[in-house]
């Protein structure tokens, strides 16, 4: 999203000037006209240099900052005084910046979701709009404590998931370490013994040596250039909409990997939903925000048919299962149509969200305990191989010497 630099003015003829994200300049405009302020000049600024220079904002800091804010609203201390206390208490420059800024808006006379509209990039959709229900409804305090704990689940899933990839990640990267050493320090070595000793090459040791000669070229470095170029190209088209949609599809349904990211979508799904229905929202408006908050484009198509239904009057039970969806289970439609039966749609989704916790949990410690030693076998058994494929000539010496 581009970064604008601009200059305006209030109905009172006062000056200011700042920056701002905005999609275009027309959105530019519409935000800063809900601050009472009219657009004068404007310029575009370059924020990849400024990713650059800048650290950035991460999760944990937006729920600390959250947490603290919730804390302190929660104890009768007003808005304003809440958020210079939160800014006086953050130690990482940026986001003491951002509830600074947030401080000031609310001065001059913002409301906090408006304010928080600045920052897309820092405060989702799902949080702007949580905060403008709990304004409108009287209720900022206890919907900001329904934010922090949305958070703290999104954290804690992050969380997880980063942990069960570092180690396959590590341990492949070292085994690509070690593989490329070789095949690119040690075994131009072991070539001139072999040349040294004019003993016959296995065929697993020609074609180890090709490979080492073919990295030592300048055919290597342009196989790595051309690598890199393509994960960056990937990288980029996997954000069209139709690649990405193709690749959410194709993602749900492996092995493994696709329940993992159901649950994590179904996770979204029911901690959202339960936080917009808890801030005093329809049906129809909550899942609304919840499918601006899912990730995966199949998923969000299934909600947004559902949307449909419920639209048209049905309950989200029925509409739910009238998808007719394996990414959808019976254990969550019957939950959720006990919560609608009873009055109690919020706490039987809150029951459905900690069941697919648990899910994910044991699905990740599965996956973390088994692959450790198979990544473990397979680095040793690269290696190894390398290493008789080395020798192997070498074993094979004696037989210069029969006579």
């Amino acid at each position: 999203m581009p970064l604008y630099r601009w200059t305006g003015i209030d109905h009172n003829g006062i000056m200011h000037k700042g920056s701002l994200q905005a999609d275009s300049v027309g959105h530019l405009q519409d935000n800063l006209l809900a601050e009472g302020k009219a657009l004068l000049t404007h310029a575009k600024t370059n924020t990849f240099l400024l990713q650059l220079t800048q650290r950035p904002i991460t999760h944990e800091q937006v729920y600390q900052c959250i947490q603290q804010l919730a804390t302190l609203l929660g104890s009768g201390i007003e808005l304003l005084r809440s958020l210079e206390i939160t800014a006086s208490l953050t130690h990482n420059k940026p986001m003491k910046a951002v509830v600074t800024d947030l401080a000031a808006k609310i001065q001059q006379g913002n409301h906090l979701y408006s304010a928080m509209n600045n920052y897309p990039t820092i405060f989702s959709s799902t949080v702007r709009h949580l905060v403008a229900a709990g304004e409108k409804t009287g209720n900022l305090g206890v919907v900001l404590a329904h934010i922090k704990e949305l958070l703290h689940i999104r954290l804690i899933v992050h969380q997880q998931l980063r942990r069960a990839a570092v180690m396959p990640l590590v341990t492949c990267l070292i085994s690509l370490a070690l593989a490329g050493s070789i095949f690119v320090f040690v075994l131009p070595y072991f070539e001139q013994l072999y040349q040294s000793l004019n003993c016959p090459l296995p065929r697993a040791t020609a074609y180890a040596l090709g490979i080492s000669r073919l990295l030592n070229s300048w055919k290597g470095a342009a196989g790595l250039i051309g690598m890199i170029s393509l994960i960056l190209a990937l990288k980029y088209a996997s954000a069209l909409p139709r690649v990405k949609r193709f690749i959410d599809g194709w993602s749900i349904r492996m092995p493994v990997i696709g329940s993992i990211i159901v649950y994590k979508e179904l996770i979204i799904f029911t901690s959202v939903l339960e936080m917009f229905l808890l801030a005093g929202l329809p049906l129809a408006q909550a899942l609304e925000h919840v499918i601006n908050a899912t990730t995966n484009t199949t998923v969000k198509g299934i909600l947004q048919n559902a949307m449909d239904g419920i639209l048209h009057g049905q309950p989200l039970s029925r509409a739910l299962q009238d998808q007719q969806s394996p990414l959808i289970d019976e254990q969550l439609i019957a939950l959720i149509h006990v919560g609608e039966q009873s009055g109690t749609l919020a706490t039987m989704l809150h029951k459905a969200n900690q069941l697919y916790r648990d899910k994910l949990n044991a699905q990740l410690h599965v996956i973390t305990t088994l692959i450790t030693p198979l990544l473990t076998v397979v680095l040793g058994l690269l290696v190894g191989g390398l290493m008789i494929t080395m020798y192997l000539p070498i074993f094979n010496v004696g037989a210069l010497f029969k006579p």
